[in-house]
């Protein structure tokens, strides 16, 4: 494997350094995160507090960006970065990205994906209907 690492890397190390970059994109995250809401006058603890099915649907979206921030960071771009320093410019044929899809298997992705939307609806429901306890 020609990589930016040279040519002979454990899978302990691989693992340790995608741990490695996962927390430090994780932190960045957080970083960039505490920066938005610094520079919006805003508080999460209070957006948090705030949500209800009456919140603004602009703290709702703020708190739905501030997540795809969170996830971004901290799953996919580490994972990105890993990629591109072991393999270079051959990344996107490792993981399949210049070969043509199956546009049977997308569909049924999508449709499997837009079938558990009911489902886990409904689960919400029943999950309503028991008490919880506190503490």
């Amino acid at each position: 494997m020609n990589s930016f690492f040279g040519d002979k890397l454990s899978s302990r190390q691989i693992l340790i350094f995608l741990f490695s970059i996962c927390f430090l994109g994780g932190f960045l995250g957080n970083v960039i995160i505490y920066g938005l809401l610094s520079y919006n006058h805003l508080d999460m603890n209070s957006l948090i507090q705030d949500l209800n099915e009456n919140s603004d649907i602009s703290h709702r979206k703020y708190i739905s960006n501030i997540l795809a921030i969170n996830h971004l960071s901290t799953f996919l771009l580490p994972v990105l970065v890993l990629l591109s320093l072991l393999y270079y410019n051959k990344w996107t044929s490792i993981v399949k990205l210049t070969t043509p899809k199956n546009i049977g298997l997308l569909i049924l992705g999508v449709f499997w994906l837009l079938l558990s939307y009911p489902f886990i609806e409904w689960l919400y429901t029943v999950n309503k209907r028991f008490p919880c306890r506190n503490g």
